[in-house]
Formats: structure tokens, sequence, C-alpha cells
């Protein structure tokens, strides 16, 4: 109606994660590998990681994160694909992450 304010409705856009990576993995070793974005972290900061493995699914997963002091570990996110939350504590960093197969290989994709 003339003379009265329009008022704005919120949009809600739902994207999908532009940061992740591949692994391929073997039994051999763990397999390394990088994401494609870095993590500014914060206190009590956590980073939520969503993976799939194609091959054999007893494929494990690991996302290197922060504890509180800014040490850096090794997260177990288990095997098989999922979602895996790291703790990432007050670091800026490169993700880095592993993986392992026990026999065979498989491809691990990952986005955060």
């Amino acid at each position: 109606m003339p003379g009265e304010a329009a008022t704005a409705q919120p949009v809600q856009t739902v994207q999908a994660s532009s940061c992740g990576g591949n692994i391929v993995t073997t039994p051999a070793q763990w397999s390394p590998g990088v994401g494609s974005c870095s993590i500014f972290g914060s206190k009590g900061r956590k980073v939520t990681f969503r993976w799939n493995v194609y091959g054999n699914q007893n494929t494990a997963f690991n996302v290197r994160g922060f504890d509180s002091k800014g040490k850096a570990y090794w997260h177990k996110c288990g095997t098989g694909g999922g979602t895996c939350v790291v703790p990432w504590g007050n670091v800026a960093a490169g993700v880095k992450v592993r993986g392992w197969t026990p026999g065979g290989a498989a491809t691990i994709r990952f986005t955060y």
C-alpha cells in the first residue's frame, strides 16, 4: 500500500561447503592430505567435517585438531564415513587430514 514501508523478510540459503579435499588411501601407511581452505580458530571453536569413503568401508579418517592451548593432535573420526566434530582452539592453520585402509585402496572425500 502507498505510504507503508515494506518489511524485508530474511532470506536463508543453504550452500554446500566449498572447502574440502580428497585422499587416496592404501594399507602401506597413513596417506596424508590437506584441505583447500585454512581455518581461523577461536577459544572453544569446533569444526564439523563431513566425509565419505569410496571403496573399503573399513577405511579410517583422522583430522589434525588443536586443543585449548594450541597444541596439535590427530582427532580420530572413525571408519566408513560420516560427520566428525574437531576442536580447533585459538589457532589459524591449514587443514591436515590422513586416511588408512586395511586392504586394497579407497578414496576419502571430505568437506568442512
